[in-house]
């Protein structure tokens, strides 16, 4: 675990009964990864990597009805690979040469809204209730960004109480990305916030 930092700070602020939602994620990120390709027919073979990430998300909305919530996002990234692996070595590897979008060091800037529908009766451990997201980033070389490119994204809960503690819980999420997008902003299947582990 040397060299190794993940470094997570996520303030949730409400106010006025909680007519206001602010939202903030800061992170530093340096971790050893792995590279299998893009798409659904990669091979069985990967290359390692190391990302050094810094990233700055802000998300603000109102509730505009019972439930209902209204807000605009704003998100920044830096991202670098600082160790990668020799393609002579490895015949799979090719993040060093710096030809896959994204492999180079880059900065991500973008802005976009988000509507949330939120009915649960507890943030932390629902009985019941509902929660939707939707929302649109858009990602411009007008605002910085070294890549242009959109994501949207759908996240869809459902939560109906059985009896006591027990609980039946559904989710369907769907992520999907347009334009010139770089690797490390691909949609992932799983991941820190996904599925409870990284595939």
């Amino acid at each position: 675990l040397i060299n190794q930092l993940v470094l997570v700070i996520w303030p949730e602020l409400y106010f006025e009964q909680e007519l206001w939602f602010f939202e903030a994620y800061l992170n530093y990120f340096k971790y050893p990864d792995r590279f299998y390709g893009i798409g659904n027919n990669t091979e069985n073979t990967f290359e390692e990597f190391t990302p050094t990430i810094y990233r700055a998300w802000f998300n603000g909305m109102k509730r505009i009805l019972p439930g209902l919530y209204i807000g605009a996002k704003i998100q920044y990234e830096y991202s670098s690979i600082t160790e990668s692996e020799d393609p002579a070595e490895n015949p799979a590897a090719i993040l060093r040469n710096k030809s896959l979008p994204g492999s180079e060091p880059n900065h991500i800037s973008g802005v976009g809204a988000a509507l949330e529908y939120d009915t649960r009766d507890n943030l932390n451990y629902p009985l019941n209730g509902r929660y939707y997201q939707a929302s649109a980033v858009f990602h411009s070389d007008i605002i910085g960004s070294d890549y242009s490119f959109n994501s949207y994204y759908l996240d869809f809960r459902e939560y109906l109480q059985i009896t006591g503690d027990h609980v039946i819980a559904v989710q369907a999420v769907c992520s999907l990305k347009t334009g010139d997008v770089p690797f490390h902003q691909q949609s992932l299947f799983g991941g820190q916030f996904l599925m409870r582990g990284y595939f």
